[in-house]
């Protein structure tokens, strides 16, 4: 009798840490590739290009580079940031501004809103723009500044912009 209870009780040892392992094994699954994501929160593969992977930093789906800005319209300023110095702030995401390809100031800095919930990484912004440009033609760029509370890390990027007119 003694050696069934002690095949038994290993048997259930055995069983017991696998149903331990197997739990283990799923909530790291799931940490790390979630499928389920609140309702108010954007999925990832909604807000990028089918064929971009979530970087780290910051993505800037529009304006794209080399997209014409038409005097005295609207533009589009849609991405995210994804940490490395670039990570929202007070519910924004990034500074945003344009110059023209000599370095002269076409559009004064303006905050780029997050759109969602901006504590969490990443911070998706997608925005209207107004800028007041000038009647002028040629090249520039849209910057992006990080929100870089501390001073320590600033960053930036550019996206080239052709200017146009209707």
């Amino acid at each position: 009798m003694k050696t069934n209870k002690g095949f038994i009780s290993a048997g259930l040892i055995i069983i017991l840490v696998l149903v331990i392992a197997g739990v283990g094994y799923l909530i790291l699954q799931q940490k790390n590739n979630p499928t389920t994501l609140g309702e108010n929160e954007p999925k990832v593969e909604e807000n990028l290009p089918k064929e971009t992977e979530l970087v780290c930093g910051i993505f800037v789906e529009k304006p794209a580079s080399g997209e014409e800005l038409i005097i005295g319209n609207n533009f589009q300023v849609k991405g995210y940031v994804n940490g490395c110095n670039w990570t929202a702030f007070e519910a924004e995401a990034a500074v945003i501004s344009i110059e023209d390809a000599n370095g002269n100031i076409v559009m004064e800095k303006k905050p780029i809103p997050v759109s969602g919930e901006w504590m969490q990484l990443p911070a998706y912004f997608d925005s209207i723009f107004i800028p007041n440009l000038p009647a002028t033609t040629g090249t520039g760029f849209v910057i992006f500044e990080n929100e870089d509370a501390s001073g320590e890390n600033p960053q930036t990027f550019k996206v080239p912009v052709v200017f146009g007119t209707d």
